[in-house]
């Protein structure tokens, strides 16, 4: 708690520097570059470091123009001396933290900084070659409608009951939309109108993709994220974590939760494997797939409306 209270802008920090080592998941990712602009605004003479694992967090934060260096990982921590100060928050108390399932994700992050983190919105932007590659990519399916499908939280408590995963993408394929499947998620058939990104396309170019498509259907993951920050027209299903905490500011996103009556338990924030009440999670179970497929239907047609066409 308070570990960077003494960059709050109070005091000169010119000629210091500061390695933040960040936990890796990719929407974590994307909320720290929230703080990482609120540290650099509040001490513009601060030379600023990321350092953090996993095959996301570099492509990420490339251009971030708060950013000063990014540091490759190192087994052995006391390289970090040529550094001011190193803090890491590889526990991520926004998730096992108490306070974290009482505020939203950023505020938690800024909560447990010390530092009330004011501008909510992600330092992240799709490059120009990046937003063509994307549009090149998606022309081929047009004129159909295409819906980016991102089902695969980085727990079980996240995501939603497989079989209703696969019911959905048959339903929106016979219905003529053009699905993209974004994660690893097996559907044992295939179908003109289906197209899977998973395990050959990096980062950057799943969130092109997400920028240019049309829908997103998802749980709460890194795609939800995205989805959120290019304020794409999204359903988001909700499992074991909660739309107040995760996706609050996002006024495109439009959460589906389990009903709560049914489930008391509901939200766990459980950030295990599994909930304790086993494999397959019941909340989970909870949202079918014409419920899932009618709630785009509504969302588009509110896009009709309001005169926004994708």
């Amino acid at each position: 708690m308070n570990l960077l209270k003494d960059f709050d802008g109070s005091q000169d920090k010119s000629g210091q520097k500061l390695l933040l080592d960040f936990y890796g998941g990719i929407g974590d990712l994307l909320w720290r570059t929230c703080l990482v602009r609120e540290l650099k605004k509040r001490n513009p003479g601060l030379y600023l470091g990321v350092m953090s694992r996993g095959p996301h967090w570099k492509l990420i934060f490339r251009d971030n123009p708060y950013v000063d260096e990014l540091v490759d990982e190192q087994p052995n921590k006391e390289f970090q001396g040529d550094w001011s100060l190193y803090c890491s928050d590889s526990l991520c108390p926004h998730v096992v933290a108490d306070y974290g399932k009482t505020m939203h994700c950023v505020d938690a992050i800024g909560y447990w900084a010390g530092i009330e983190i004011t501008d909510k919105s992600y330092d992240y932007k799709v490059t120009e070659d990046e937003r063509k590659w994307a549009k090149e990519f998606l022309n081929q399916f047009k004129p159909k409608t295409i819906v980016g499908f991102g089902i695969k939280g980085s727990s079980w408590v996240r995501r939603w009951d497989p079989l209703q995963v696969q019911r959905l993408t048959k339903l929106l394929c016979h219905n003529n939309y053009h699905v993209i499947l974004f994660d690893d998620r097996p559907i044992p058939w295939t179908h003109k109108n289906l197209s899977l990104m998973a395990g050959g396309y990096n980062v950057r170019e799943l969130s092109a993709i997400i920028e240019s498509v049309d829908y997103v259907i998802t749980c709460d993951t890194g795609s939800m994220h995205f989805a959120g920050h290019f304020c794409k027209p999204t359903v988001a299903i909700f499992c074991g974590t909660s739309p107040e905490l995760r996706s609050s500011h996002y006024p495109t996103v439009h959460a589906m939760v389990p009903n709560k009556k049914k489930y008391p338990c509901w939200p766990c924030f459980q950030h295990a494997a599994s909930c304790g009440k086993g494999l397959p999670v019941p909340c989970a179970m909870y949202w079918k797939a014409e419920d899932v497929f009618l709630k785009l239907v509504e969302v588009k047609n509110e896009q009709k409306s309001n005169g926004k066409t994708n």
